[in-house]
């Protein structure tokens, strides 16, 4: 897997980065149970620590971005990003409401403007469509041209927390706050039908086609639609702001911003509940299943030790926050992103 490199500036008026002389540093660090001495890079005049790890986890590739010129401005804050098949294109969307296509070869990007928000974005079969979540609307667009195809905008009229693609890609799963989960053909969204019904705030969705929930009033709920089977169990947590099934599944992480709750899905139950002083963003599970990451408002990824609830390493990544952690598509490397209004970062 390439290393991505998308930095400041990304405005669609500049032709080319090559002239705003970027510079990357790309560390590539194996951890090793037996790793002693820690590996030290200098990038800017800061050091970046990366300290041994106790387990072996995977393999890392960390990617310091320098600052470009201080005249060129970007402001867009990135929500989500899809990368295509050939790992050279990728697609995104906007808090101003824009969609993006990226070619990272080149490092050049086409934007257009789709709505005020957009949230979500999920590429069709074929790679030939995407289709974007506004604040309450879906729309279809054309890749890579992201001309919007008129008669495929649907409006619910209803804020949408979450828009999943189901994993044959054959339908999405439209989250209405507190309402309902709607299931919708992305090739006709005429096509529609309620799935499920609830005071919903968040969502995930297993390779198997479980659902599990979280509502209003701190239930977590397991469902799974063709055998009708229900699990649930109460989590005493403020509002979440993130759910998703571990690597392979035998675990849930539901998560405020300070608080991470780490929950066994077979029999499904509290396990760990990890009590945060500085706000987390976007915890991950590592694919050993007993690893907990976490990106914090400091810059560094921190890791933690499930079962004893320690924390075993951290990497300082960056000086600003890191909003968006998640596993990269083969489940084997972290890939990092950077919600800033100035700068998209990747780390593999």
């Amino acid at each position: 897997m390439d290393n991505i490199q998308l930095s400041k500036p990304l405005l669609s008026d500049v032709k080319s980065l090559e002239k705003a002389a970027l510079l990357s540093m790309i560390v590539d660090t194996e951890f090793k149970p037996n790793q002693i001495n820690p590996t030290t890079v200098q990038v800017n005049n800061d050091k970046a620590q990366l300290d041994p790890m106790k387990e072996a986890l995977v393999n890392i590739s960390v990617v310091f971005n320098c600052l470009l010129p201080s005249e060129v401005n970007v402001p867009y804050q990135i929500l989500d990003t899809v990368r295509l098949s050939d790992e050279v294109h990728y697609v995104a969307c906007t808090y101003e409401g824009l969609a993006l296509y990226f070619d990272t070869k080149t490092s050049k990007f086409d934007e257009k403007q789709i709505g005020n928000l957009l949230r979500f974005v999920v590429v069709l079969k074929g790679e030939q469509k995407a289709i974007f979540s506004g604040e309450t609307t879906l729309h279809e667009v054309k890749l890579p041209s992201l001309l919007p195809v008129k008669e495929k905008t649907l409006d619910f009229g209803v804020e949408i927390p979450k828009m999943i693609q189901s994993y044959d890609k054959n339908s999405l799963y439209v989250l209405l706050k507190e309402q309902k989960i709607v299931k919708v053909n992305p090739e006709n969204f005429e096509e529609r039908e309620d799935v499920l019904e609830g005071n919903f705030t968040q969502m995930a969705l297993s390779r198997i086609g479980e659902f599990v929930t979280f509502s209003k009033d701190g239930n977590l709920t397991l469902k799974n639609l063709e055998t009708s089977s229900q699990n649930e169990v109460h989590i005493d947590i403020e509002e979440i702001y993130y759910l998703e099934f571990s690597p392979n599944e035998s675990k849930i992480i539901v998560a405020s911003l300070k608080t991470v709750v780490i929950v066994n899905v077979n029999p499904l139950e509290v396990i760990k509940v990890f009590k945060m002083k500085e706000d987390v963003y976007s915890p991950v599970i590592a694919n050993d299943e007993n690893t907990l990451i976490l990106g914090n408002q400091n810059g560094k990824l921190t890791f933690w030790d499930i079962k004893n609830k320690e924390q075993i390493s951290e990497v300082q990544v960056h000086s600003k926050p890191l909003y968006f952690v998640k596993l990269s598509s083969d489940i084997h490397k972290w890939v990092w992103r950077e919600i800033l209004l100035t700068e998209i970062s990747w780390v593999y």
